[in-house]
């Protein structure tokens, strides 16, 4: 047995001797840009915001300070909010506000107290940084089936409320603009909008948009932008769950003729092959490619 052990550890040894390469790190070669790399404030930051001083800003201070994480791309979830009378939200951050409760309501400024303090404190220790707004689904008073976590495969959003639904993000937007002092440079009002497993009753906000729907909500939050000189925030899309689907999603947005009223392509990539095809699709339109969320490996020893 003995015996057995060390030659098959000497054939280890051998094999990867012979399986090494050298490898020379040329700085002169520069092969892509990396401008951004960061973080999701969904929904971590819906739970630490009444920590209070000083956890907050020893947390925010870990991932801005140069001699630290030195994160430079904070994404802020635009919460829909649920109907009131549901309760089957995750409890770890997810059950998101709404920053207006009901249709016929005023805005309520002073929601979503936590998120926004984690993001005033990010924004006071790194206003350089790219913050990124971007939106789960829409209030859940202009959802087809009165609930913000989807409806499977099907559209969620009223086709009278488009429109509604692009001035409820512009005007978060612009109110953090106006008045809390974060300026948002980029808007993206869907998430996963082609994956069919956001239903009624889920435990977390999302929405399925077809592509004719995905068409006509970027035309919509576009002129919207527009309409109130918000030329400081631009538009993105998809943020697919897979970067095939992304894919098809722009191929979309090309056949439609709206790829001018976008700015950036943005993906995850949890799953999919078509890496190459994406960004030569969305290059050929002048476009750049930004990954949103990508898989998390834990290696266990």
């Amino acid at each position: 047995m003995k015996k057995n052990l060390l030659i098959a550890a000497m054939l280890l040894t051998y094999g990867f001797a012979q399986a090494q390469t050298p490898i020379v790190v040329d700085p002169n070669a520069r092969q892509q840009t990396m401008k951004g790399f960061g973080v999701s404030l969904c929904w971590w930051a819906n739970l630490m915001g009444n920590w209070g001083d000083p956890t907050i800003t020893d947390i925010c201070t870990s991932l801005t300070d140069p001699n630290e994480l030195n994160l430079n791309l904070f994404r802020f979830n635009i919460g829909g909010g649920d109907d009131p009378a549901h309760h089957h939200m995750r409890t770890d951050g997810g059950n998101m506000p709404g920053y207006k409760p009901t249709r016929a309501g005023s805005y309520d400024w002073t929601a979503d107290a936590n998120q926004r303090t984690v993001l005033k404190k990010l924004y006071a220790l790194k206003p350089g940084a790219i913050y990124e707004a971007f939106s789960n689904a829409p209030p859940y008073w202009m959802s087809n089936n009165g609930c913000s976590a989807g409806n499977g495969g099907s559209d969620n959003l009223k086709s009278t409320d488009f429109g509604t639904f692009s001035d409820y993000l512009t005007e978060v937007v612009k109110h953090y603009h106006d008045v809390e002092g974060v300026t948002f440079s980029k808007l993206e009002p869907f998430n996963e909008c082609f994956s069919t497993w956001w239903t009624s009753g889920g435990n977390q906000e999302g929405c399925y948009f077809s592509q004719a729907s995905q068409n006509s909500l970027i035309n919509s939050v576009y002129s919207s932008l527009s309409s109130k000189g918000m030329s400081y925030c631009k538009l993105t899309a998809m943020d697919g769950n897979s970067i095939d689907e992304t894919l098809s999603g722009l191929n979309g947005y090309v056949s439609a003729g709206i790829t001018s009223k976008l700015d950036f392509i943005s993906t995850h990539s949890y799953v999919g092959s078509q890496r190459t095809a994406l960004y030569n699709a969305a290059t050929a339109q002048g476009k750049e490619v930004w990954q949103t969320e990508s898989i998390h490996v834990l290696f266990k020893f």
